[in-house]
């Protein structure tokens, strides 16, 4: 980022100089471990932190004034800067950096999908422009600000995720973001603990388009039945529409997928291929074309970028280890991406058995079993040789699997990520295909990790044996 004048840091945040202070601030962090000498320290109180207390170290890091929203005496080892909360503080100055950037900024949310998108839609840009993209899933109160700051005076795209669980989250991110692009992947049960219904999900992701900038346009999913005209209706914006089963203005014609890639024809011209399985990806590829068209980038540069695009983590990622593959989508999970994955599993084409590792989904409240035995009966889209169900709420969606015919001897539930590994890893057999899926805090990245490991070591064992 460009260097911040401490009278704007004043300003923007109505914070109050509690000792002399540098002209300008090189950066802003919150974490003590990455401070740019000169930067501002934002101390923030977490769950299980509290940035109050590494103050010290911040200066120790090159710190040159802390933001603070308690008094400390005279205890302070850095310049300090007090504010009424640290955190709205730190959005009032995403807010400040977003204003002082030149660049177009394009977020993206939904119940699904956000973070492919967001990947997809920077490979495009990067054809044309200087892009900036969120790290990870920086989608939250900190993670958009830290996006704008990775911004600077040569960046000309910058991609945002924006993420809730909680009315008022989207609103509060998009009126520091003012996009220029906003997209809406779609809208499906999600963090209802917090949301409480679909139509409150609703509410809550269309909150965005109420901050689109002037002259923006809203890119939204007109194959998204319950949504797509709530949306539209709400836009105060120009909107283009995209579709797979119903014309819109980017189309994906001829669509294919397969093990290996998702293809069609854009508008049935551009031939497009990406590396990705999984059919829903072909929404999320069609949102990316679209958004660069909007945005001036030529089609036939951004098609050639995707041929190449490498996804992220946890989301659908196929691990090859010897004869088995690995279905790695430990990331998250909602119901609706859960049954998307399944049926994605289940049109793999695989020499030996398909093994379903299926974890907790988080933040359902009170319809959270409901929803996983929902799941459960999905599993009837295909055939599956063995489940290992993991978690509290798990344990529906195995009632729900067995409940419309999968064998109750195949059908296996255990408690935590551990204990699964421990249960398939005595079962595995060569040519066995794994899909992993839970929400995060169930740690299926656990059970992924220890069967590639333990894959590998057969592999090399194999190999020594051989040789």
């Amino acid at each position: 980022m460009e260097p911040l004048r401490t009278h704007d840091v004043l300003l923007a945040t109505a914070g109050r100089a509690l000792r002399p202070l540098p002209s300008m601030f090189t950066a802003v962090s919150t974490d003590t471990r990455q401070i740019p000498a000169g930067a501002l320290f934002v101390a923030l109180k977490g769950d299980r932190f509290d940035g109050h207390e590494f103050l010290a170290q911040a200066a120790a890091a090159g710190a040159a004034a802390a933001i603070v929203d308690r008094d400390l005496g005279e205890s302070a080892p850095l310049p300090i800067i007090r504010v009424r909360d640290s955190l709205r503080a730190l959005l009032d100055l995403g807010a400040l950096q977003r204003k002082r950037l030149g660049a177009k900024v394009v977020a993206i949310t939904g119940s699904n999908g956000k973070t492919t998108t967001k990947e997809l839609v920077a490979c495009c840009l990067q054809t044309r422009y200087a892009t900036v993209k969120s790290p990870a899933s920086f989608n939250n109160f900190v993670g958009v600000p830290h996006t704008l700051f990775l911004a600077d005076a040569s960046t000309q795209a910058v991609v945002l995720e924006v993420g809730t669980n909680h009315p008022g989250e989207i609103a509060t991110l998009a009126e520091v973001a003012r996009p220029d692009v906003a997209v809406v992947t779609n809208v499906a049960a999600a963090h209802l603990e917090g949301l409480g219904t679909i139509e409150g999900v609703l509410t809550e992701k269309g909150s965005l388009l109420d901050f689109v900038a002037r002259g923006g346009v809203a890119v939204l999913n007109q194959d998204d039945d319950k949504s797509f005209e709530p949306l539209r209706a709400r836009a105060r914006c120009r909107t283009v529409t995209t579709g797979v089963r119903r014309r819109a203005d980017y189309m994906a014609t001829m669509p294919h997928c397969d093990l290996d890639r998702i293809a069609f024809h854009l508008n049935g011209r551009t031939r497009v291929r990406v590396p990705l399985i999984g059919c829903h990806n072909l929404y999320n590829a069609l949102t990316a074309l679209a958004v660069a068209a909007e945005l001036g980038v030529d089609l036939e540069a951004a098609a050639t970028a995707l041929r190449h695009f490498e996804g992220p983590p946890g989301r659908l990622k196929k691990h090859r280890i010897g004869s088995l593959l690995i279905v790695d989508d430990a990331y998250n999970a909602n119901p609706g991406s859960m049954v998307a994955a399944i049926k994605t599993f289940a049109s793999l084409p695989v020499a030996g058995r398909k093994i379903l590792v299926l974890g907790d989904m988080a933040e359902l409240g009170p319809e959270s079993k409901r929803m996983h035995h929902e799941v459960g009966t999905s599993t009837s889209c295909g055939r599956f040789d063995l489940l290992v169900t993991v978690g509290d709420d798990a344990a529906a969606l195995r009632e729900g699997a067995i409940e419309r015919g999968f064998a109750e001897a195949a059908a296996l539930h255990v408690r935590d990520a551990d204990a699964a590994a421990r249960e398939l890893l005595a079962r595995l057999r060569s040519d066995d295909a794994i899909l992993v899926k839970a929400s995060r805090k169930t740690g299926l990245d656990r059970v992924v990790t220890l069967i590639q490991n333990t894959a590998r070591g057969a592999s090399g064992e194999a190999r020594g044996a051989a040789s």
